[in-house]
């Protein structure tokens, strides 16, 4: 009787698929990428190589001109289309377990293999968020794909009557004062931020930190403004697990946001940067899918599995201006 064995190259293929696509659909950002230009984190999956490694996002400007009326010829006054361009640089990151040895897995009741997916899942995932958020909040420390860029000074906003990171002190935490303020920005700069739209209406993306969560939910503004998301019947995955909804902004709170020690006058006072989103404020460029390999050691005593992905992530910055993002500084209490 003649059997066929599985086939590891295939196997490798698979858990390869099964092992982005988990690791995707858990991301925190997840439901807020998609491949259009109106999504808040633009993914491009075509790998196009130019020279250094990089993948081009464009982007077309609004017309601002006003046009013709009634029979005045049109031809001859058409308007320019004003277009930018941004570079994300891809990279390599990788990652890998090894089992102790044979002996070690007979003792195991589970299956290394799955095991081993769960846990590189996990791994790819909080790696993928955590570069984007060190990107979008402007963690200049973060050096992969390259090094991320600090807020530009026309989009950030900062809590109480801060005018700086410098001059923040222990009063000026988060309050609905400092989101609007944030979301008046992104309506009147220019070019203006691009909201997302929800069954014709308009909303913002907010993420901030669990502290700055805490000192919102003391606002009495916010405790009387506010409406959750669930209870006005949003079932768009913008809104899923979000604090709250509030003139228009959705508030979600996650701890991978920026904090530091060392704002103020004496470079001692806690803060967190808070992000409102639009859309393009990220730009993900991947160049496949995150690939499988096993590899015996010892004599096939021990048994590794590696995984590693090609991506590239960036805040959006064009005509040398952050275009998606609005950083809020603020205050925190991290001992409440």
């Amino acid at each position: 009787m003649a059997l066929t064995p599985a086939n590891t190259n295939l196997v490798q293929k698979l858990y390869a698929k099964q092992l982005w696509k988990e690791a995707r659909d858990e991301l925190f950002f997840g439901k807020f990428m998609g491949t259009k230009e109106t999504d808040i984190i633009q993914l491009k999956t075509e790998f196009k190589k130019d020279k250094g490694d990089q993948i081009t996002f464009g982007i077309a400007m609004d017309l601002t001109g006003t046009g013709v009326i009634g029979d005045n010829e049109l031809e001859g006054n058409e308007e320019a289309l004003v277009t930018y361009h941004d570079n994300v640089t891809i990279d390599q990151i990788r990652n890998a377990v090894r089992v102790q040895g044979r002996l070690e897995e007979q003792k195991a009741s589970y299956s290394i293999r799955e095991t081993a997916k769960e846990r590189l899942k996990f791994w790819l995932q909080e790696t993928i968020d955590q570069k984007l958020f060190n990107h979008m909040c402007g963690v200049t420390t973060e050096t992969f794909p390259a090094t991320a860029l600090a807020p530009d000074s026309s989009h950030v906003v900062y809590g109480g009557n801060a005018t700086s990171d410098a001059t923040i002190d222990s009063a000026d935490t988060i309050n609905m004062t400092t989101l609007n303020k944030a979301k008046l920005k992104a309506e009147m700069l220019s070019p203006r931020l691009k909201p997302v739209k929800v069954g014709g209406s308009s909303y913002w993306v907010v993420v901030i930190s669990p502290y700055q969560a805490y000192d919102l939910r003391q606002d009495t503004e916010w405790q009387n403004a506010h409406y959750y998301a669930n209870d006005r019947g949003l079932t768009n995955p913008i809104f899923t697990g979000s604090m709250g909804v509030a003139n228009g902004m959705v508030i979600h709170v996650h701890p991978k946001i920026y904090t530091t020690a060392t704002w103020g006058a004496g470079s001692n006072v806690e803060g967190a940067r808070g992000i409102l989103l639009g859309a393009q404020a990220a730009l993900f460029g991947v160049a496949g899918e995150p690939t499988w390999v096993e590899k015996d050691f010892d004599y096939a005593n021990q048994t590794g599995v590696a995984t590693g992905m090609i991506f590239g992530v960036k805040k959006a910055r064009f005509n040398s201006l952050d275009f998606g993002v609005v950083a809020m500084d603020t205050a925190i209490d991290t001992t409440p």
